[in-house]
């Protein structure tokens, strides 16, 4: 599922590609200037949605999700920003902007 897809004339018209599992996380992250892509909690159909943008069309992409609740020491509203990427034995740094 792929909701909006609308710029934001204050960011040179590029959305921020938002990457939800659950359809509820999607319906909560869609607005002005953001695309949202559901994945419906299944990586390979994750993967064959991702094929379609190309890199250069968004501004950003934002993993958002709403189980936070998983982590005991976590409360409501807390925001947990990644410092690297991992998959399987590959790191990514996050960098700062």
């Amino acid at each position: 599922m792929i909701l909006g897809a609308g710029g934001d004339a204050n960011h040179d018209g590029l959305p921020v590609l938002i990457v939800t599992g659950l359809r509820q996380e999607a319906q909560i992250a869609a607005g002005p200037g953001m695309t949202v892509v559901c994945s419906s909690s299944n990586p390979r159909q994750l993967r064959e949605l991702m094929t379609t943008f190309d890199p250069g069309s968004v501004r950003g992409i934002v993993s958002f999700g709403v189980a936070g609740g998983l982590d005991p020491e976590l409360e409501s509203g807390d925001v947990v920003v990644a410092t690297e990427v991992v998959v399987r034995d590959r790191r990514w740094q996050a960098v700062s902007p």
